[in-house]
């Protein structure tokens, strides 16, 4: 082989080089964002779906349908007052929305803990579920009363002091419902702020030291306070 033949085979190999390289990085980089895509669906499967969306969601089914019957509570002490000894007591049994409860969401729970590096959102969901149940058994109390209130024995009670009474017991839960909301608000911020950083495992427990992250921790911990007066009546 001679050195003319030679030349042309070191230009053919940098002609193949020049071809191959491009692609070769191309099907690198196609790779590694796939790779990466991957990762960020999981993330995104394990802990957002899978727990910060759970609890979130949690709280929310347990407060909507506390809300539903503490309306429908409402709406029957306004029938009674203006309607007496004439209202419809079959109405106390109807339009009301049983308490989904469901478990502690123990996975759930851990997985939000590691990405909050706080106990916050354990403890309103735990509060969330307790007090959902007890304000509903003082709701079926509160129907229990217009029910004897109705009767012959109680024909000399005077009737609106009574329902103002209840009125004022119904109010009290309502307040109470209210004080939950910031924590889940800041909950789902959280679940925005991962949802938008394509986060990889790696960096994932340094999700927590995010200033968004931090700030709404610190938010429903101060949120959480103001309810544990109450809470404590419900663990």
């Amino acid at each position: 082989m001679n050195a003319l033949e030679i030349k042309d085979i070191v230009f053919w190999l940098i002609d193949v080089a020049k071809a191959v390289i491009p692609l070769a990085a191309a099907g690198w980089f196609a790779l590694r964002l796939f790779f990466k895509q991957k990762e960020h669906e999981s993330i995104t499967s394990r802990y957002l779906e899978g727990g910060i969306d759970k609890l979130a969601s949690g709280m929310s089914e347990n407060l909507d349908a506390h809300r539903n019957n503490w309306a429908r509570t409402l709406h029957l002490l306004k029938e009674y007052r203006e309607y007496g000894d004439n209202f419809d007591k079959s109405e106390l049994k109807k339009g009301y929305m049983e308490i989904p409860a469901g478990n502690l969401e123990s996975i759930a729970n851990q997985r939000v803990y590691y990405l909050a590096d706080s106990l916050v959102f354990y403890n309103a969901y735990q509060s969330v579920l307790a007090f959902c149940v007890n304000s509903n058994n003082k709701m079926k109390e509160i129907a229990k009363a217009i029910e004897i209130s109705m009767s012959e024995k109680s024909k000399e009670i005077d009737r609106s002091k009574v329902i103002k009474k209840l009125e004022e017991a119904l109010l009290k839960l309502n307040e109470e419902a209210n004080l939950y909301e910031p924590i889940v608000a800041e909950l789902v911020h959280i679940g925005g702020v991962l949802e938008k950083q394509k986060i990889s495992y790696k960096k994932l427990e340094n999700f927590r030291k995010n200033h968004q992250v931090t700030k709404a921790v610190q938010n429903a911990e101060k949120a959480l306070k103001r309810i544990e007066p109450e809470s404590r009546r419900y663990k």
